[in-house]
């Protein structure tokens, strides 16, 4: 239990009016539910609910004024301070002052609140509305308390409101998991465990690839995103706004994007609009409505998004598509530098105060959800055997490599591919690697440097070892998805042609 003595100001008042003991009434004190169980423990800026309790004026006949008027102190658990912006506080049942709040630390003074009296009428009913609170301070999973004293300055006696303790309709929710965000893979795009060497741009039913110049956004939701990201509310309400606070905001950043590859998110969907010019911190800006139907994420790999349409269930939650496009990453990325996801509320801030300039909502910084599923992107490679190839002493082989990009899907998808060079490593039948050394195609002196997508490249063995004779089997190891390679073999009359086994692994 909360005791009086654990609040020396208010131990204090009740020293004061100890003489008045037989003139004091003890007024009721009951906290509204609203259409929230649970406060979010990221949140800065919580809103409680109305503080609605009767104020006992004096015994009937005994005064002699025509009003009463009382000075209220709203006193907060230990370590919770409110950061209600005064203006906002407003309080009904009484004459009182807008703007005139007194919020400092863990106390609010709601100065000179005037009751008039009424013939019979001894009590007044006190609502006050838009205190917020720094749920932060005050621990996961824990309920709040209130002290109420109503002091006068003039007419009436002095009321004590008893402690109000574990309210179980107003209490904080267990830290960083208001919101949990999650990463899915998307159809189209399937990312196997966590790697993938699959192709990374987003193509459509029909197979065309991503169009970052769309301006339609719903020729925009016909593609396949390389994955999505929800952000989901943990209990019913988490995502719960009212009256004059600024819509929710979530950010979305993606940390370690391998290299080759450029991420793009809508401009809006069905509930969310894109905040253009956000800070750091997901802070400022202003919505962005479609020129383009995407937007790249910028060097930072951070986004903020505003909610336009509520969205307090569970689930779905919020969902965002992200598209991809470019060619198959070459960069690579380990388990110490990971390709990660990380979402959070917005804005996120440090100001614990009842700033009238701070933005309502803000949450703590330390409340970011980090993703713990890592993409880790391997390099596009694919194999080609031949089983037999010989050069020398009137025999000739002739070999073909193709990029088949990023498969026979299409034309589109064909070209999605990147270029890349294929490296021949020779063996004996025996298994015994043999000279000449590892040779990389396109050979030296070649009109090309790499095979690009859609296209190949044709050479004689004789050109790749040099001269001298060769009888054996040459394996590939390619750079790119999808190599094919055709053989052939000429000599002493005869003619042989057939196809390489392949493979991507």
């Amino acid at each position: 239990m909360i005791s009086f003595r654990k609040f020396v100001l208010v131990g204090a008042m009740l020293a004061a009016f100890a003489g008045l003991a037989s003139a004091q009434t003890v007024s009721s004190f009951t906290v509204l539910p609203e259409s929230y169980p649970t406060l979010r423990a990221e949140g800065l800026t919580e809103l409680i609910p109305a503080l609605d309790f009767n104020l006992n004026l004096g015994p009937a006949g005994a005064l002699a004024d025509s009003s009463a008027t009382y000075d209220i102190y709203i006193y907060g658990k230990a370590g919770a301070p409110f950061t209600s912006p005064a203006a906002d506080i407003l309080v009904s049942g009484g004459t009182f002052t807008p703007g005139s709040a007194l919020v400092t630390g863990a106390v609010v003074k709601l100065p000179a609140v005037n009751f008039p009296f009424l013939m019979g009428v001894m009590t007044a009913k006190v609502t006050v509305t838009g205190i917020r609170v720094d749920a932060n301070a005050i621990g996961a999973n824990s309920p709040l308390s209130f002290q109420i004293v109503a002091i006068p300055t003039s007419g009436g006696s002095a009321v004590l409101a008893p402690v109000a303790e574990n309210i179980d309709t107003v209490t904080v929710g267990t830290i960083s998991t208001s919101l949990v965000t999650t990463v899915s893979n998307s159809s189209n795009n399937p990312i196997t465990g966590s790697t993938t060497t699959g192709p990374w741009t987003s193509i459509d039913g029909a197979g065309n690839p991503f169009d970052p110049t769309e301006t339609d956004p719903a020729k925009l939701a016909l593609q396949s995103p390389l994955f999505t990201t929800t952000f989901t509310p943990q209990f019913a309400g988490a995502f719960w706004t009212s009256g004059i606070e600024k819509p929710l905001r979530f950010t979305f950043t993606v940390t370690n994007i391998p290299a080759g590859l450029t991420l793009y998110v809508p401009q809006t969907t069905a509930q969310l609009v894109l905040i253009n010019g956000a800070d750091a911190n997901g802070l400022g800006g202003y919505p962005a409505y479609p020129t383009v139907a995407a937007y790249p994420l910028p060097s930072t790999g951070m986004v903020t998004y505003e909610a336009i349409a509520p969205n307090g269930g569970l689930p779905p939650g919020y969902t965002i598509p992200v598209y991809a496009a470019g060619v198959t990453p070459i960069g690579l990325t380990t388990a110490a530098a990971p390709f990660t996801f990380m979402g959070s509320y917005a804005p996120l801030s440090a100001d614990i105060s009842a700033s009238a300039s701070a933005p309502i909502l803000r949450f703590s910084k330390t409340s970011v959800t980090e993703i713990d599923s890592f993409l880790i992107v391997h390099l596009p490679s694919s194999r080609f055997a031949f089983p037999y190839v010989v050069t020398g002493n009137g025999w000739v082989t002739g070999i073909a490599i193709v990029n088949a990009g990023a498969g026979f899907g299409s034309a589109a998808k064909v070209s999605m591919g990147n270029a890349g060079t294929c490296a021949l490593t020779f063996y004996s039948a025996d298994g015994t690697a043999v000279a000449p050394a590892t040779v990389t195609v396109p050979l030296t002196g070649a009109a090309i440097s790499a095979i690009p997508a859609g296209g190949n490249y044709g050479f004689t063995l004789e050109q790749a070892i040099g001269t001298g004779s060769y009888a054996g089997i040459v394996y590939g190891t390619c750079t790119f998805d999808n190599a094919k390679a055709f053989g052939y073999l000429n000599g002493d009359g005869t003619t042989a042609a057939y196809l390489a086994w392949t493979s991507s692994n």
